[in-house]
């Protein structure tokens, strides 16, 4: 399967399994996986990605303030700790230096 087809079915799909996430369902989630703290964080995170590879920085920073916010605290301090500082990269990139500050 060509790579492009392949990444358009991925994406389509992609939005089914995202309102599992926004439905706030409380299911029980393995140990495993919360390695970076709760699977929606990690989403944000990973969408970040997405949107850096796509170069879009406006939603690679949003992604990434999301990730941060969405985690607890001191549990995973240096995941929100990573999170913010791309978050910063990010909007050093697009010239918002004040907004870099503040992150």
């Amino acid at each position: 399967m060509d790579s492009q087809i392949e990444a358009l079915f991925v994406i389509t799909h992609a939005p089914a399994p995202a309102l599992a996430l926004a439905s706030g369902v409380d299911d029980e989630v393995p140990f495993w996986a919360l390695v970076w703290g709760p699977p929606a964080a990690t989403v944000h995170s990973r969408t970040a990605k997405v949107f850096e590879t796509l170069g879009d920085r406006q939603n690679v920073a949003r992604s990434y303030a999301t990730a941060a916010a969405s985690r607890p605290g001191a549990a995973v301090a240096r995941i929100i700790a990573l999170d913010l500082m791309a978050q910063a990269e990010q909007q050093a990139h697009e010239g918002v230096l004040e907004q870099e500050c503040a992150t």
